[in-house]
């Protein structure tokens, strides 16, 4: 890969990343206070919508982060690089793993699960 081609991807990249975090951050707000602030019927369904977002948006900082510190020494991966890839991983398993915990809670005690409304019917 030439100088020029990586000195572009180094740059672009982790700007296209931090761009569409800042969009999902917006969103992830705009979730937070539908959640808390209005009155609506599925205050629930936000807030794991907001975090969803949350966790994409971080994820993306971390991605643009982990290209920023590996193009330089690309394809030997840094530590650094790594560490921040594997954040954004753990980043996007959180809201799953929350979604799975909570249902398999409302199951287990013998509820209904609506995913649609992100609450348990008992």
């Amino acid at each position: 890969m030439t100088g020029v081609l990586r000195s572009v991807i180094r740059w672009l990249v982790p700007a296209g990343c931090i761009v569409m975090g800042l969009l999902y951050l917006n969103s992830a707000a705009f979730s937070f206070w539908v959640a808390g602030g209005p009155p609506n019927d599925f205050p629930e369904s936000w807030i794991q919508r907001g975090i969803w977002h949350l966790c994409i948006a971080f994820a993306l900082f971390s991605v643009g982060a982990a290209v920023f510190f590996a193009m330089p020494k690309f394809p030997k991966l840094s530590k650094i690089g790594i560490c921040f890839l594997g954040m954004a991983v753990v980043l996007l398993i959180v809201p799953v793993a929350r979604e799975f915990l909570i249902s398999d809670a409302c199951l287990d005690s013998g509820g209904s699960w609506n995913k649609g409304e992100f609450r348990c019917q008992r």
